[in-house]
Parts: structure tokens; C-alpha cells; sequence
């Protein structure tokens, strides 16, 4: 790209982390893609961080990227719920009945402190699938790994521990919509058609963010970038250049 590069965020949350959680995404983060210091004139992409950043340091911004995220916690785990309702409804008795019976503390000592095999593969298998492809499904995907972090202490920090399907962690803090209207740098919204982010929650990001463009790419999920990695490229290129 001529423009400015683009800076991959891979943190989930910036605030209302304790340090110890915060070090340790700063520490894994930072160094694999690039600091938020050397953002500025950047274009910013990815999950919740980056919004934040805008809504802070636009002036350091030359175009922001919101791709398959979300704005309000409280809108996504309207959406989670709804997807969660998918599933098949022997699978959903199933799940449910572990998300009851407790996530944590089940089985052999090191498999105490995560999700068991079985409720990942009916979360992140049964359940997140369908939403995370399109035109192009992973034959190699796994949900027992794709998904699985290697810090169930900094997961279970941000996304909470009640299960895949309701967000009551720190991320929970993640209601920026009335603050939307307060960003004007460039901003491209991107998103797939049956993106496990619904693309419902783009088009109101859309609508709050003055001047911003929205892209819904057909036939693709979540990994909308592994779906259609031509068009995606092309939209984000086009965006970074214009």
C-alpha cells in the first residue's frame, strides 16, 4: 500500500484491565505487530482497541478500519444469543446443561482452568462455525484449537466466564455508540454477510460515524478476509488510497 501502513491490533480491550492482565497483552502484542505509539498517521484495524484509540487520538490517524467488530457489548450479546438459538436443539440442551453445571473446575487437574473439550467443540464448533465462514470453509478448522487461547486467566479476564455465548467480562465496558459521532477521521466499515459480528451492528456503525463507508462482503462470515481475500484486499486498499 502507498498509504500509511496498516497497524493490526490484536488487543481485546483497553480499559478497566488490571495491570498484571494488561502487561501481558502489551508484552504479546506489541512486539508480532507494531506499538500503538507508532500508529500515528496510521490506519488503525481490527477489534475494540483501535476504536478507543480513535476516539482518543484521532489526530494521530489517517483512516481507521473497523473490521467484524462491534460498538456495544450489549448489542453483541443480543447477537450471541441469537446465534447461540442455531444450534440444533439436542445440541443447544447439551451446551446449556454444561454452561449450568459450571465451564471451570471440571475434570483432570490441567484441564481445570478451561473450557472442556466437548462444550468447545459444541461452542466453537457447532455453534461459531457457521458464522465464521462463507465461499471459503477451513477444512482444517478445529475448534478445539482455532480458538483455544494458551492464557485462559487473560480470556476469561476480558470475555468473562459464563461461556462463548454472552460477553460479561471486562469487554463488557465496550459501549461506544453514542461516542461515534465524535470520530472524523476516514473510516471504512467492514463486515460479512452472516458475520458472526452481525452485519447489522456495521450498518449502525455506518450511520453514527459521519462521511464513513461500509462494506458487507457477500457470502462470507467473521473470517470474511479468508472468504473473499481479493475483494477485501481491494476495499481496504481502495480506502487507504483514496
Amino acid at each position: 500500500m502507498s498509504a500509511a501502513p496498516v497497524v493490526q491490533s490484536v488487543f481485546r480491550t483497553c480499559i478497566n484491565t488490571p495491570s498484571k492482565i494488561w502487561s501481558k497483552i502489551w508484552k504479546r502484542s506489541v512486539p508480532r505487530w507494531a506499538s500503538i505509539k507508532s500508529a500515528c498517521s496510521a490506519t488503525v484495524t481490527a477489534a475494540c482497541s483501535p476504536r478507543l484509540y480513535a476516539l482518543k487520538y484521532q489526530q494521530h490517524l489517517s483512516h481507521l478500519v473497523l473490521a467484524s467488530t462491534f460498538p456495544s457489548t450489549s448489542k453483541m450479546n443480543e447477537v450471541l444469543a441469537r446465534e447461540k438459538a442455531h444450534l440444533p436443539p439436542d445440541k443447544l440442551a447439551r451446551l446449556e446443561a454444561l454452561e449450568k453445571a459450571g465451564l471451570y473446575g471440571k475434570g483432570a487437574a490441567w484441564e481445570q482452568g478451561r473450557y472442556s473439550e466437548e462444550y468447545q467443540k459444541l461452542a466453537w464448533g457447532d455453534g461459531y462455525f457457521p458464522f465464521l465462514f462463507g465461499a471459503r470453509p477451513d477444512p482444517t478448522y478445529d475448534p478445539t484449537t482455532a480458538n483455544a487461547t494458551t492464557d485462559w486467566e487473560l480470556y476469561r479476564e476480558m470475555w468473562g466466564s459464563d461461556g462463548e455465548f454472552v460477553i460479561d467480562g471486562n469487554l463488557r465496558s465496550v459501549e461506544y455508540l453514542d461516542r461515534l459521532a465524535t470520530i472524523r477521521v476516514p473510516t471504512l466499515i467492514i463486515a460479512g454477510d452472516h458475520d458472526e459480528c452481525d452485519p447489522a451492528l456495521a450498518r449502525e456503525m455506518q450511520e453514527k460515524i459521519g462521511g464513513s463507508k461500509l462494506v458487507i462482503l457477500p457470502n462470507s462470515g467473521h473470517m470474511a478476509f479468508e472468504d473473499q481475500p481479493k475483494l477485501w484486499i481491494e476495499k481496504v486498499r481502495d480506502f487507504v488510497n483514496q
